[in-house]
């Protein structure tokens, strides 16, 4: 059994990628004592700009997983799919 809390924060996503260079920082700079596991869940994206951001935060920090939504779901079953594949104690969402 850990003494640290491990939580994994959803975030679910759609056409989104300029408010998730903001949105995923906030999340990585959370000062506690655990570790977090960021999970951004694309629901069926269109726009390359919002793909690019994702590779790129993919790339930036081990953290950082994109998960693929089955078509346009909407927010509920994107946190869904978040939710099923977190790790943590805890799960926060950012929505």
């Amino acid at each position: 059994m850990r003494n640290i809390s491990f939580v994994s924060v959803v975030i679910p996503s759609h056409n989104d990628g300029r408010y998730l260079n903001e949105s995923i920082p906030s999340v990585l700079d959370q000062q506690f004592n655990g570790s977090l596991e960021l999970l951004v869940v694309n629901d069926h994206t269109t726009q390359d700009a919002t793909h690019r951001v994702y590779e790129s935060w993919m790339q930036t920090d081990s953290r950082v997983q994109v998960l693929k939504n089955t078509g346009d779901r909407g927010i509920a079953a994107a946190s869904d799919v978040g939710i099923n594949a977190a790790k943590g104690d805890w799960v926060a969402f950012l929505d």
